[in-house]
């Protein structure tokens, strides 16, 4: 269904404020590399069909076949982001004029494990900082504040038994940070 809203035309990308052309549906890796960053840094909304020009969205444009572009995106998601999405993304069909574009809407799930892209057969983690996106550092991955403890402990046990269960021959390494007691060493 084609909701007709207000297009944030004129506006600014910021934390949680994304634009993205109708041609990045072309490539859905660069969309879902923002959906995993957004949804490590606390939700927000991406609008494809938005020209930019330093940041501000500057002009709509039409999508051609809009639900079925929207069918297409989600199963990109759902096949390429972990762990698998429940209900945390939303895409909705806006409407503008005589021009319709896709809205993604990405809940704040900080809680929860740190989501990863699965591309080329590896994890990539992303955060997104202001109107940028960048890689998680290691420490990030592993903080207390993202995943804690002991979840540290799931999730590379999770992450070694899905490696185990494609029984392919590979060499496993996982490592987790001892906290830190005195100084530095």
């Amino acid at each position: 269904m084609k909701k007709r809203v207000e297009v944030p035309i004129g506006k600014r990308e910021s934390q949680t404020l994304e634009f993205k052309s109708a041609d990045a549906l072309k490539n859905p890796f660069t969309i879902s590399r923002e959906v995993v960053a957004m949804l490590n840094a606390g939700g927000g909304e991406i609008w494809i069909g938005l020209s930019e020009q330093h940041g501000v969205a500057t002009a709509a444009e039409n999508i051609a076949d809009p639900e079925r572009a929207k069918v297409d995106l989600l199963n990109h998601l759902i096949e390429t982001i972990e762990p698998p999405l429940t209900d945390e993304v939303q895409i909705e069909t806006r409407e503008v004029e005589s021009t319709t574009l896709l809205w993604i809407g990405v809940g704040d799930v900080r809680a929860g494990p740190p989501f990863a892209l699965k591309k080329d057969k590896a994890l990539q983690f992303f955060i997104r900082v202001d109107h940028r996106v960048r890689p998680l550092t290691h420490a990030e991955l592993f903080s207390s504040t993202k995943t804690g403890g002991d979840d540290n402990a799931r999730l590379l046990r999770g992450t070694r038994d899905e490696i185990v269960k494609r029984r392919k021959p590979l060499l496993w390494i996982g490592a987790i940070p001892a906290r830190h007691r005195g100084r530095a060493s």
